[in-house]
């Protein structure tokens, strides 16, 4: 029995441990931008984006207490909002995150249904529409792979971030 017990509580701190280790990155999706965005627009400046911060708060919708937007001519871009709290960044970050998830989701489930009309349907259609869907289906499994591989969003403590990778690279410096 006390072996048995011994094993349990090992395993909690282990569980602990790994959950503990593991929440630093909870809130960030591959690359983390500059947080200091004065910091960041002069680095995305030197890089030739085009940047808008705002630091006055009557610029800014209530709970917000500075913004960055950045893009440049080949289609990098980085968004980033620094929140009065905590708890509002977090909604903000949710409300991302779920807009996100949905435009990959989409993306899957537009490919699957393509894929399952070739494989059911595939003798009901011409050479012309079949050579359609498949060139179709690349279209979004392209579309897909650039979500997933080169856009970020994240949030540490009060701030929330939302961009191409390239982007969040270049506001560092």
């Amino acid at each position: 029995m006390k072996k048995i017990i011994t094993a349990l509580l090992i395993a909690c701190m282990l569980v602990s441990c790994i959950a503990v280790l593991s929440s630093c990155n909870l809130f960030s999706s591959k690359v983390k931008p500059e947080l200091d965005l004065e910091d960041a627009k002069d680095a995305l400046e030197d890089e030739d984006y085009l940047v808008v911060y705002v630091d006055d708060e009557d610029d800014l919708d209530v709970g917000m207490r500075e913004s960055l937007y950045a893009y440049n001519d080949d289609e990098d871009g980085l968004y980033i909002i620094v929140y009065a709290d905590s708890k509002l960044a977090t909604w903000a970050y949710e409300e991302l995150k779920a807009e996100y998830d949905a435009e990959v989701d989409e993306l899957k489930r537009e490919i699957d249904k393509l894929e399952h009309i070739l494989d059911k349907y595939e003798d009901d259609l011409d050479s012309d529409e079949v050579d359609d869907y498949e060139d179709e289906i690349k279209d979004l499994k392209k579309d897909l792979k650039k979500m997933e591989e080169e856009y970020t969003f994240g949030k540490s403590g009060s701030t929330v971030w939302y961009g191409t990778v390239r982007a969040a690279e270049d506001s560092k410096g």
